[in-house]
């Protein structure tokens, strides 16, 4: 049975008022996941550009891209994570909203930064063209000027259906992971080409920081390897709106 859409912003809210932020932000290898995915993320971000940063949690995510912005807006579901961000970085503009319905002016972002959130939104159906993927993609186009830096998570990648099965809530279980073609092909019906593409990380976020040292010294060598990197944890992909 599919969640609410209450009942999915409650989960977040609760996780935020349990723990202090998001279980992915607070586990060792959810820290060393995202630091894996700032880095590209980072790199591909043009200077002197107005940014939004769309899921960003307590704003952990929001402060690292800071330097990087002449103006970064964030936003995510939780008014409780929100509210967290607005304590601990005063001097970043933060704005509690779902990504289907985003409160900005059309075409006034630079660029959108989607790190790890398009596979929490919940299937309406089983069909792909009425997932909620849809809505927020045509949403994030419209409050964006061409530019969409995405960082997902990978279907192919067996250890993170291990940990969906195993270790998710039943509230994740509504979630949908696609592989890359996945989403080369949904962004290609809104005008968007894929320009740039790497793979990487092989540690879940629930591992523990014993099995990270373990894994950590063959991650390197797997994400190089061209075949075998296909089934990293993590996608990310630069989206270009077409001329």
């Amino acid at each position: 049975m599919e969640k609410s859409t209450e009942e999915y912003r409650n989960y977040w809210d609760e996780k935020v008022q349990q723990d202090g932020d998001y279980p992915e932000y607070l586990s060792p290898g959810g820290n060393h996941h995202l630091f894996k995915a700032f880095t590209p993320i980072i790199q591909h971000l043009p200077k002197n550009k107005k940014v939004l940063d769309i899921g960003c949690g307590s704003g952990f995510s929001t402060y690292f891209y800071y330097p990087f912005c002449t103006q970064l807006v964030g936003v995510d579901y939780s008014a409780e994570a929100i509210k967290k961000a607005t304590e601990k970085y005063p001097h970043i503009t933060f704005v509690q909203s779902d990504v289907t319905a985003l409160p900005f002016k059309d075409r006034e972002f630079d660029v959108i930064i989607c790190q790890g959130v398009l596979h929490h939104l919940i299937k309406s159906t089983n069909r792909l063209s009425s997932n909620l993927v849809y809505n927020a993609i045509q949403e994030i186009d419209r409050v964006g000027k061409g530019l969409i830096l995405v960082d997902e998570a990978n279907a192919l990648n067996p250890l993170r259906r291990y940990k969906e099965r195993i270790y998710y809530p039943t509230i994740h279980r509504n979630e949908q992971s696609y592989m890359f073609r996945t989403w080369k092909k949904i962004f290609h019906e809104f005008g968007y080409s894929i320009t740039h593409l790497e793979y990487h990380t092989f540690i879940p976020t629930s591992f523990s920081q014993k099995m990270i040292t373990i894994a950590k010294p063959l991650e390197g060598i797997l994400e190089s390897f061209p075949i075998i990197n296909k089934l990293a944890g993590g996608i990310f992909f630069v989206c270009e709106k077409n001329k």
